[in-house]
C-alpha cells in the first residue's frame, strides 16, 4: 500500500499518464483510493528530493552504517539530548482550535517521545526493546538568542507567509498514485525551517491522502557525488499531522489509531537512519536489522500474524517502524539502537547536521529554569536544581577538578570527603577552620582540644575521671574506699625476723601494724608502713607465737583493724595446707595461688566495677560477661569501634572517602623525542585501569585505542615528529567506566604541559596545573607542575598533616620516597607562587 516510486520523480509524466489512463481507471477509482492512502511516504519523499541519485546514496548509507558498526562500542552510555521546535502551520485558527493544536499536546506529544526512546519504566514505551540513550527537550530560545513565550513552539499563520491553504500535498489521480509532496519540501520547509545544526525541525500542518508523518533521511559523511546527500539542508526534520500529536495519557481528539504520540517515534527513527520493518518491499526485502523478523508489507490494527512463514519468528508488530495502532507499539531493537548512534557520532564518523546537533545550547539558555518539569533548562545546573532560582543540586565533591562542588568549603577542600581548606583559624566562631584540629581549638593559634578519651591505653586523656575511666565515654571509675587490709602472711621467718605482708588497698597512703605476743592483751609494736608489708628485726624469740594485724590509713580517715594473724618466730609456716579453706603459706588466695595450690580461678563478676575472672575489660569480655564496647581509635591504623573502615566513619571517625569512577583530569606528556611519548594523568582512586585513544589532529576517527593499569602510558610507534595529535583517558572502574578526558594536544618533538583543546584551540593553563604518578605506588611518587613549587604537603584521609617538604630550589619536577607510609589513601597539597593544588594519590 505504498505510492508508486516513479510518480514522485516527475509531475509532468504524471500529467500526461493520466490522460491516457483516465478512462481506464475510473471504474476502479474509490475502490483503490483508500488502498493507495500512505501513511508515512518517507521513502517516495526521499525519492523525489534524489531523483536518479536515491540508489547510490541508499547503497552508500548503508556501506556507511556497515561499516562504522565495527567501532561501535556499546558501553559507550553517553545520554545525547536533541532539543525540539514545532512549527505549527495554520489557517488563522484561534489558539488551541483546528489546525493551531493547544500547547498541551505538544508538552505530552515531547513526553511520550522520550518515553518511547528512553523506555521509561511503567510507561507506554516500556516494551520489549531497548533503552536507545537519545532525550529530546522543547527549545527555550530562537535562532536570535531571545527566550521564548512558549518554548519549543513556533506559531505560523499561513497567510502571513502567502501559502496556499491546507491540507497541502497535491493527490495524484485522487490519491489513486499517491501525494506529490513538492510544495512542502520547496516551499514551506525552506521558508520556516530553523537551523538544523542547532534545532530539530517538526513541522506539524495538515496533509492530503491519508498521509499521517514523514521524514527526511540522514546522510553518510562524505558521499562523493552526491553534494549534501540527502537533499537540501533546509528540507530536513519531520513533517506530522495536527491529530497525530499527543500521548497515551492525553490521545489527540477524534485522532483514531495514530492519535497517542507514537508516529513521531516512527519518524524520529527514519530522520536517525531507520527503515521500516518491512524494508519497503516483501519477505525477500531486508531493513538491515537481524533482531527484526521479516515481514511481508506493513501491518495495521495489533495483529498477531507471521507473514512470512518461511522466516524465523512472527511479524514485531510492537516496532515502532510498523504502521500497527498507537496503543500496539512501544519498542525499537538493539541494532536499531546501534544504527541511531552512529548516525549521532558514537564512533566518531556521525551523519552531518546530527552530531552537530548534540552541541546545541537552544534548550538551555535565555529562559527561567522551571525547577520542578523533569528538565535542565535556564541556568540550571542539573536537572531541576543549581542555578540562580533552584535549589543547589547535591553531587559528589570532586577534591582535584579545581572546582567547588558537593558540599566543598572551598575549591576542592573542606566538605565530608575534601582535605580542610587552608584558611586562617577563628577560635569563636562554632566552625573547625584554619589547621585548627577541632571546633575552635587545637592548631597553630586556638587553645588545645580536649581530645577524645580513649579508655584502653594507661593514661588519663580526654575527660576522664582517672585512667581509662569516668568523664563521657569511658567506664565509671571504682570510687577508692578505706578498706580493712586482708590476705595477711608472713615470709622471712628465720626466728630474729620476720616479714609481715597483706593485699594493699588503693585508697591507702600508708599502713599500721600492731603486734603482741600470743596470750598478751596489750598491743606492744606499733609501727607504721608505706607499703604492704614490714619487717620486724627485733624484740621476738624464736619459737615465740605472735598475734598481728594491720589497718589502712587514708586521705579521708583510717579503716578498721583487720582480722588477726599468727606467727610461730623460726617456723616458716610450712607448706600451704590447700584444702583447710585458710589462706596460709605463699597460697594468693584461700587455698589456691602460690607455689603448690592450683592457680585461683576467679568467677567473673560483670556488675562489680573490677576487672576479674577472664574478664577483657571492667565488667565486660571474657567467658561470661557481655562484648566489651571499645571506643574506635582513629589514628592507629586498625578498625576497631564501630568505624565503617581503617580509622574511618562510625559515629566518631571521619567519613570514608567514597571512591567514584571520575574522569580522569591534569593530562600531560613527558619524555616526547619525536617517535616516542609517554601520556601521563592524574590517577583516580576508583581506576583499576584506563583506556586511552589518540589521532592525529584534524581527522575525526580514534585511530590509537591503549589500555594501562597505571596512570600513564608510553607510545612508541605510529608518530611522526612535528606532527600534532590529539589523546583523550577514561577510567574503568569495578563497577563500570567514566567519560573520556577533555581532549589534550600534543606535537611529536615538542613538549607541553596542560594543552587542552577546545575546537581547534590550544589553551596553556594559567593556573597551577599538576600530576602526581605512578598511582599505586610502593616508593618513589613523582610530582610534576607547570609552575615552580616550592612546598609540598602529604595529609592523611582525615586531612592530618604527616609529612611537610620545604625545597632548597623551586622546581616543575620532584621525587619523594613514600615507602615509610602506612597502606592507603592519602592527598598531596602543592604550593606554588599564587596558587594551591590538592591531588589524590595511593601507597601501597
Amino acid at each position: 500500500m505504498t505510492i508508486s516510486r516513479a510518480t514522485m520523480k516527475s509531475k509532468h509524466w504524471l500529467l500526461s499518464l493520466s490522460l491516457c489512463l483516465a478512462l481506464f481507471l475510473i471504474p476502479f477509482l474509490f475502490q483503490a483510493q483508500s488502498q493507495a492512502e500512505e501513511i508515512c511516504p518517507t521513502v517516495e519523499s526521499e525519492e523525489a528530493l534524489l531523483g536518479e541519485e536515491y540508489a547510490r546514496y541508499f547503497n552508500a548509507f548503508e556501506n556507511y552504517v556497515a561499516r562504522e558498526s565495527s567501532e561501535l562500542n556499546r558501553e559507550n552510555a553517553t545520554v545525547y539530548t536533541i532539543p525540539i521546535v514545532y512549527h505549527i502551520v495554520h489557517n488563522n485558527d484561534a489558539l488551541g482550535s483546528g489546525d493551531n493544536i493547544d500547547p498541551d499536546f505538544l508538552v505530552a506529544q515531547t513526553e511520550q517521545l522520550n518515553n518511547d526512546f528512553r523506555k521509561v519504566m511503567g510507561t507506554s514505551g516500556d516494551g520489549n526493546g531497548v533503552d536507545i540513550e537519545i532525550q529530546f527537550c522543547t527549545a527555550t530560545v530562537d535562532e536570535n538568542g531571545n527566550t521564548m513565550a512558549e518554548p519549543g513552539v513556533n506559531r505560523i499563520d499561513r497567510n502571513d507567509r502567502g501559502w496556499t491553504a491546507p491540507p497541502y500535498g497535491t493527490p495524484v489521480l485522487g490519491c489513486l498514485l499517491g501525494v506529490n509532496l513538492d510544495y512542502i519540501n520547496n516551499t514551506i520547509k525552506p521558508q520556516s525551517q530553523w537551523n538544523p545544526e542547532r534545532y530539530f525541525n517538526v513541522w506539524i500542518l495538515d496533509m492530503e491522502c491519508g498521509v499521517v508523518g514523514y521524514a527526511q533521511f540522514p546522510e553518510a559523511p562524505s558521499l562523493a557525488g552526491i553534494g549534501t546527500g540527502n537533499g537540501r539542508a533546509d528540507s530536513d526534520g519531520v513533517v506530522m499531522i495536527p491529530s497525530a500529536i499527543g500521548s497515551t495519557d492525553m490521545p489527540f481528539p477524534g485522532g483514531g489509531a495514530y492519535s497517542q504520540g507514537k508516529v513521531l517515534a516512527h519518524e524520529v527513527g527514519h530522520w536517525l537512519g531507520l527503515r521500516h520493518a518491512w524494508g519497503d518491499g516483501n519477505c525477500s526485502a531486508d531493513d538491515f536489522c537481524e533482531d527484526t523478523p521479516t515481514t511481508a508489507g506493513s501491518n495495521r490494527g495489533c495483529p498477531d500474524v507471521d507473514s512470512c512463514p518461511d522466516s524465523p519468528g512472527r511479524d514485531q508488530v510492537e516496532n515502532q517502524m510498523d504502521y500497527t495502532d498507537d496503543a500496539c507499539r512501544n519498542m525499537f531493537t538493539q541494532c536499531q539502537k546501534d544504527r541511531m548512534r552512529i548516525v549521532m557520532g558514537d564512533t566518531g564518523e556521525g551523519s552531518p547536521r546530527r552530531e552537530i546537533l548534540i552541541n546545541s545550547t537552544a534548550c538551555g539558555a535565555g529562559v527561567e529554569p522551571t525547577c520542578d518539569d523533569g528538565i535542565q533548562n535556564g541556568d540550571e545546573e542539573g536537572v531541576d536544581c543549581g542555578g540562580s532560582v533552584c535549589p543547589p543540586c547535591m553531587m559528589e565533591p570532586t577534591c582535584d577538578d579545581g572546582i567547588q562542588n558537593g558540599d566543598e568549603e572551598g575549591v576542592d577542600c573542606g566538605g565530608s570527603d575534601c582535605p580542610p581548606c587552608m584558611m586562617e583559624p577563628t577560635c569563636d566562631d562554632g566552625i573547625q577552620n584554619g589547621d585548627e584540629e577541632g571546633v575552635d581549638c587545637g592548631g597553630s593559634d586556638c587553645p588545645p582540644c580536649m581530645i577524645e578519651p580513649t579508655c584502653d591505653d594507661g593514661i588519663q586523656n580526654g575527660d576522664e575521671e582517672g585512667v581509662d575511666c569516668g568523664g563521657s565515654d569511658c567506664p565509671p571509675c571504682m570510687m577508692q574506699t578505706c578498706d580493712a587490709p586482708t590476705g595477711l602472711f608472713e615470709t622471712n621467718n628465720t626466728g630474729t625476723s620476720v616479714t609481715l605482708n597483706w593485699t594493699a588497698v588503693a585508697a591507702a597512703n600508708s599502713y599500721t601494724v600492731q603486734g603482741r605476743q600470743l596470750g598478751s592483751s596489750n598491743w606492744q609494736l606499733t609501727m607504721n608502713s608505706n607499703t604492704n608489708s614490714t619487717t620486724i628485726s627485733n624484740n621476738i624469740v624464736n619459737g615465740v607465737t605472735y598475734e598481728w594485724r594491720v589497718r589502712s590509713n587514708c586521705d579521708d580517715g583510717n579503716s578498721d583493724y583487720s582480722e588477726i594473724a599468727t606467727f610461730v618466730a623460726g617456723d616458716t609456716g610450712g607448706e600451704p595446707t590447700c584444702d583447710d579453706g585458710i589462706q596460709n603459706g605463699d597460697e594468693e588466695g584461700v587455698d589456691c595461688g602460690g607455689s603448690v595450690c592450683p592457680p585461683c580461678m576467679m568467677e567473673p563478676t560483670c556488675d562489680d566495677g573490677i576487672q576479674n575472672g577472664d574478664e577483657e575489660g571492667v565488667d565486660c569480655g571474657g567467658s561470661d560477661c557481655p562484648p566489651c564496647m571499645m571506643e574506635p581509635t582513629c589514628d592507629d591504623g586498625i578498625q576497631n569501634g564501630d568505624e565503617e573502615g581503617v580509622d574511618c566513619g562510625g559515629s566518631d571517625c571521619p567519613p570514608c572517602m567514597m571512591e567514584t569512577c571520575d574522569v580522569p583530569t591534569g593530562l600531560f606528556e613527558t619524555n616526547n623525542t619525536g617517535t616516542s611519548v609517554t601520556l601521563n594523568w592524574t590517577a583516580v582512586a576508583a581506576a583499576n585501569s584506563y583506556t586511552v585513544q589518540g589521532r592525529q589532529a584534524g581527522t575525526t576517527r580514534w585511530r590509537l585505542n591503549q589500555n594501562s593499569n597505571t596512570n600513564s602510558t608510553t607510545i612508541s610507534n605510529n608518530i611522526v615528529s612535528g606532527v600534532t595529535y590529539e589523546w583523550r583517558v577514561r577510567s574503568n572502574c569495578d563497577d563500570g567506566n567514566s567519560d573520556y578526558s577533555e581532549i589534550a594536544t600534543f606535537t611529536a618533538g615538542a613538549s607541553a604541559i596542560g594543552g587542552i583543546e577546545n575546537r581547534g584551540e590550544t589553551i596553556i593553563e594559567k593556573a597551577l596545573v599538576a600530576n602526581v604518578y605512578p598511582s599505586p605506588t610502593s616508593d618513589l611518587l613523582n610530582i610534576r607542575a607547570n609552575q615552580m613549587v616550592n612546598q609540598i604537603q602529604i595529609l592523611d584521609i582525615t586531612g592530618k598533616v604527616v609529612r611537610s617538604v620545604v625545597l632548597d630550589q623551586n622546581s616543575t619536577l620532584t621525587q619523594l620516597s613514600v615507602s615509610d607510609l602506612v597502606d592507603g589513601h592519602y592527598f598531596i597539597r602543592l604550593q606554588a607562587k599564587n596558587d594551591i593544588k590538592t591531588l589524590r594519590f595511593v601507597k601501597q
